[in-house]
C-alpha cells in the first residue's frame, strides 16, 4: 500500500517533494515498522533528495542485500554500490565508497506518497518515494561497470599527458592533469628518463621537476607499444605497459627511447588516481 506509481519524470517528481524544513522533531515520532520497511523497500527503487545538500539519487534495494545507487548532482551522474539490512525498525545502509564506508541507520515515516528518512536525533535526512522494481535498470548498470576498464581509461589519460606533441609541457599544462593523481605526499614517482633515477614525492614536485626538462623540447610524444595489464586488489590497481617516446629538442636534436612503466592507482571516491609511478628504460621491440 505504500508503493507509488511512476507517472512522470523522476526529476519533476523530486522537485515537488515536501520542503525539507516543513516538519521536524516530534512530527516524526511514529515510524514504519521493520515489516513495513521491508515491504516498501526490498526489491524496489527509491528516488529522493537530501535535506542538506544539492544531491538527488535513485537506489535499487536488491533482495540479496545489495544497494545500487545512481547519484546526480546536476552536473554528473555516477553509480555507487553498497549493502543494506533492517534492524529495530531502522534501515541500515553502508556504501562501499561513500561516507568512508560508514554504516548509517534511519527510521522511515510515510507522509502521503513520500517516505521521509529520519536520523536518530529526529532531524530530517531526506525526502524520498518508492516505485516497484528496478525501472532504471540499476542492477544492469552495476554489472556493466568494469573496474579494469576504468583503470585503463585513467592510464590512457596519463599517456595523453605525455603525448603532448608540440604543445608546451609547462606548469599550466601539468596543472590541467592534477586531478589524475592523488593529493599531497601520497604520490611517489621513480623515473629513469635520462639515466639518472629521480624519486619524486608529490605531484606538485613532479610538475616542478619535469617543467624545466621539457622546456628544452619543441615537441614530445609517446605511444603505447603494449596492452595495459591490470591487477586489481580492492581499491588498488597495479598496471604494466610499455611505450615509445619521440621528441625534438630546440636545437634540432631528435630524441627517442623505449620505457617500461608501472603505475599504481588508488580509487578515491568514484575516480581512479595514480599513487605511484615507476619508469625504467627498456629495449625497443623486436621486429618480426
Amino acid at each position: 500500500m505504500f508503493k507509488s506509481i511512476l507517472v512522470s519524470t523522476v526529476a519533476a517528481t523530486i522537485l515537488i517533494a515536501a520542503p525539507a524544513s516543513a516538519e521536524t522533531g516530534s512530527a516524526y515520532q511514529t515510524g514504519l515498522t521493520t515489516e513495513e520497511i521491508r515491504d516498501i523497500a526490498v526489491g524496489n527503487t527509491t528516488f529522493g533528495t537530501f535535506a542538506d545538500r544539492p544531491l538527488s539519487y535513485a537506489v535499487f534495494v536488491a533482495p540479496d542485500g545489495r544497494m545500487i545507487g545512481k547519484l546526480m548532482d546536476g552536473e554528473s551522474e555516477r553509480i555507487e554500490t553498497g549493502t543494506w539490512k533492517i534492524e529495530n525498525d531502522r534501515l541500515i545502509g553502508q556504501w562501499d565508497e561513500l561516507k568512508d564506508g560508514e554504516a548509517n541507520a534511519f527510521a522511515y515515516v510515510q507522509i502521503g506518497q513520500n517516505v521521509h528518512a529520519i536520523r536518530d536525533d529526529g532531524s530530517l535526512d531526506r525526502v524520498q518515494f518508492f516505485v516497484d522494481g528496478d525501472p532504471l535498470g540499476l542492477l544492469a548498470a552495476e554489472e556493466a561497470v568494469d573496474p579494469a576498464a576504468e583503470v585503463r581509461t585513467a592510464v590512457d589519460r596519463w599517456v595523453e599527458l605525455w603525448n603532448a606533441g608540440d604543445r608546451s609541457i609547462d606548469a599550466e599544462y601539468f596543472a590541467s592533469y592534477s586531478d589524475l593523481f592523488v593529493d599531497g605526499d601520497g604520490y611517489v614517482a621513480i623515473d629513469d628518463f635520462t639515466g639518472e633515477v629521480l624519486t619524486i614525492r608529490s605531484y606538485a614536485d613532479y610538475a616542478r621537476t619535469w617543467t624545466p626538462v621539457m622546456a628544452a623540447f619543441d615537441s614530445w610524444s609517446i605511444e603505447r607499444t603494449s596492452d595495459i595489464d591490470v591487477d586489481l586488489a580492492g581499491d588498488m590497481a597495479i598496471t604494466f605497459f610499455e611505450f615509445a617516446g619521440r621528441g625534438l629538442l630546440s636545437d634540432g636534436t631528435a630524441v627517442d627511447g623505449y620505457t617500461y612503466a608501472t603505475l599504481v592507482l588508488r580509487k578515491v571516491g568514484s575516480e581512479w588516481r595514480i599513487a605511484h609511478e615507476h619508469l625504467t628504460n627498456s629495449e625497443p621491440p623486436v621486429s618480426e
